[in-house]
């Protein structure tokens, strides 16, 4: 790969090189049920149709050097102008390296997981008004679903994670009737729409463990106003189990995580919330959390979830800032964060935050998550935000930056933990660094052979067309003009990235 480097912003111009391939893949049972559904990417694709599809990822920087080389995946939430649907993987340019297209109505939370020491990708498919969990092999093939026991018709697409024995942690809700009166507006005989926690046996199907939040989280610990229609007074929205088989649960319309014994089912702690059994301190405080993990356990350090030495446990959470109940953080903005639970004294202190730019700062008003990569990075997701980030430890740096056009959570995997066929990376691809306040838009669709990349200094337009085939060819093109430059910024199939205005210098040819 030809690297021309410039001050700090990196942009990927994106190039493929297709291959025909055909991958059969074989229908499977599973308790003597068809689990194939006759999807097209469950029996066979090919590489030249999967090329076709809209990749649902713009890549605003990269740095190849520091980010880990590894697949993201996502499920960019489909757009039918744009026709992104399904779940994704790409390569660490941002490159698509396969699509799950057939999955078209809502994927949700598409994972790369071990299950039985083997490789899976796992994700929530809404399909109406029967939703179930799908693992996939490398093969592509659905090798199992998981369904919640009873309670099927409000299942929630927040969580599906396996454990090392084969299980599967999900969330389900119940609209159950309940003395409300004691909150605002409340009824002697109203309802409460009360999440369930279930592990289940993914391979027969069996549930081995329950909770049921209105045993135990009080209607009064909720920011939620009440409302006949739907009382969703905790919104649960992640589930981690730690190395003691304890949970750890994200209840977002009490602002509050809580950890959940896993015998006698009762509330060990609370962290936020209006009874928090911790202190904030140093701007560790949170508001309408998601996707709550103990560090240690979720980067698979050999600690389990103790800070060595001490008998303190980290947690990475990400931070809304707004809960969708009328309150809002006071940091203006959604964030990761990294916090530190000191047991002894009650405290929690922020470790490390992640902030996205200053252009890009503000609330977000639904879904995120945070991962601890293996490298020492950390990824952040902005859910309906649409950012995707990932960040050295310590947060000061962004070594990753790409947009979708919203989405749950994305994660990113080292590659030897998937070996399934998909799309090559561009041999030709190069990458471009240039000088930050410079106006410029990226075209994502390639024209022939060639990918462009325009620039403005100022009023003046300069075109710069890199030719991509296996020569790496610079051509000269003509001048762009104004009018060329407004429809260009108005086009769908471009991204404008504010920069300003500085010399460009770059190898390869440009003209003004």
């Amino acid at each position: 790969m030809k690297v021309s480097r410039l001050p700090r912003l990196t942009v990927v111009l994106l190039a493929l090189t297709v291959v025909p391939l055909t991958l059969t893949a074989v229908t499977t049972t599973h308790d003597g049920n068809e689990v194939n559904n006759n999807r097209a990417d469950t029996n066979t694709f090919d590489l030249q149709a999967l090329a076709r599809i809209p990749s649902g990822l713009r890549v605003r920087s990269y740095d190849l050097s520091r980010a880990l080389d590894g697949f993201l995946v996502t499920c960019p939430e489909y757009d039918d102008r744009v026709g992104i649907h399904g779940p994704r993987m790409y390569h660490p340019n941002g490159e698509m390296f396969w699509a799950g297209d057939s999955w078209r109505e809502s994927c949700v939370d598409v994972q790369i997981q071990t299950y039985h020491d083997q490789p899976v990708l796992t994700f929530w498919y809404n399909d109406h008004p029967h939703n179930y969990g799908v693992l996939l092999d490398t093969n592509y093939t659905e090798i199992a679903r998981v369904q919640v026991v009873g309670h099927k018709e409000y299942v929630d697409l927040h969580e599906l994670r396996l454990t090392s024995n084969g299980h599967a942690l999900v969330i389900t809700n119940a609209n159950t009737p309940a003395d409300t009166s004691q909150v605002e507006n409340g009824a002697r005989f109203g309802f409460a729409f009360s999440p369930i926690v279930q592990e289940i046996d993914v391979a027969t199907g069996a549930l081995v463990w329950e909770w049921r939040g209105i045993e135990h989280v009080n209607f009064r610990d909720s920011y939620r106003a009440y409302s006949p229609e739907k009382y969703d007074y905790t919104h649960m929205n992640s589930v981690f189990k730690d190395e003691y088989g304890d949970y750890l649960m994200s209840l977002r319309a009490c602002n509050m995580v809580i950890k959940v014994d896993h015998i006698t089912k009762d509330i060990v702690w609370q962290l936020g919330g209006k009874h928090s059994d911790f202190k904030f301190t140093n701007g560790s405080a949170f508001v309408g959390q998601h996707d709550a993990q103990l560090y240690e356990l979720a980067a698979n350090l050999e600690t389990g979830q103790w800070v060595p030495g001490t008998g303190n446990t980290e947690m990475i959470l990400f931070d809304n800032g707004v809960d969708g109940c009328g309150n809002s953080g006071p940091w203006g903005t959604a964030r990761g964060i990294w916090l530190r639970l000191d047991y002894r004294h009650k405290e929690v202190t922020l470790v490390h935050e992640y902030l996205p730019p200053v252009r890009h700062r503000g609330f977000v008003a639904r879904a995120g998550g945070i991962q601890a990569l293996p490298n020492g990075n950390v990824l952040v997701s902005f859910g309906s935000g649409g950012d995707i980030r990932e960040y050295t430890r310590d947060g000061r740096t962004t070594v990753f930056d790409a947009s979708a056009r919203q989405m749950y959570r994305a994660y990113k995997y080292p590659r030897n933990m998937w070996f399934g066929q998909g799309l090559p990376a561009s041999k030709g691809s190069d990458l471009v660094v240039i000088d930050e306040d410079v106006d410029m838009i990226f075209a994502t669709e390639p024209t022939g052979s060639c990918s462009r990349l325009f620039y403005w200094l100022g009023d003046q337009p300069l075109k710069f067309e890199m030719n991509l085939e296996a020569r790496g060819k610079e051509v000269l093109s003509d001048t762009f003009t104004n009018e060329d430059k407004m429809s260009y910024r108005n086009s769908q199939q471009q991204e404008k990235i504010r920069t300003s205005p500085q010399q460009i210098k770059a190898e390869g040819t440009f003209s003004s």
